[in-house]
């Protein structure tokens, strides 16, 4: 699902090729170290994106977002929503996984 970007990021238009828009925002890389449950950062890469074309753009500064994850959890109710949901997917996903290689 993308996310919308403050402000969109627009492609001139190059000789035979038309401008591009980039209204969205797409995380490219999200890493989540967390060595204790007191402690962790997350880190969000994010680009610009277009939903209806799906093209990421390439080249561009990415956003980069770092969090101290557990301070995240606790202030953001999103952020909580998100580690819960990762937490909780752990299983089924050691689950699938292992139909997978069978």
């Amino acid at each position: 699902m993308p996310i919308p970007l403050t402000t969109p990021v627009n492609i001139p238009a190059q000789p035979a090729q038309p401008e591009k828009t980039y209204p969205d925002a797409w995380i490219r890389e999200l890493i989540v170290f967390s060595p204790s449950p007191t402690e962790g950062e997350a880190r969000f890469v994010i680009q610009p994106y277009n939903g209806q074309t799906g093209e990421i753009l390439d080249g561009a500064a990415p956003e980069v977002l770092s969090v101290a994850l557990w301070q995240a959890c606790a202030e953001v109710p999103e952020v909580a929503a998100a580690m819960a949901a990762v937490l909780a997917c752990v299983e089924p996903l050691r689950d699938w996984l292992a139909q997978q290689t069978t």
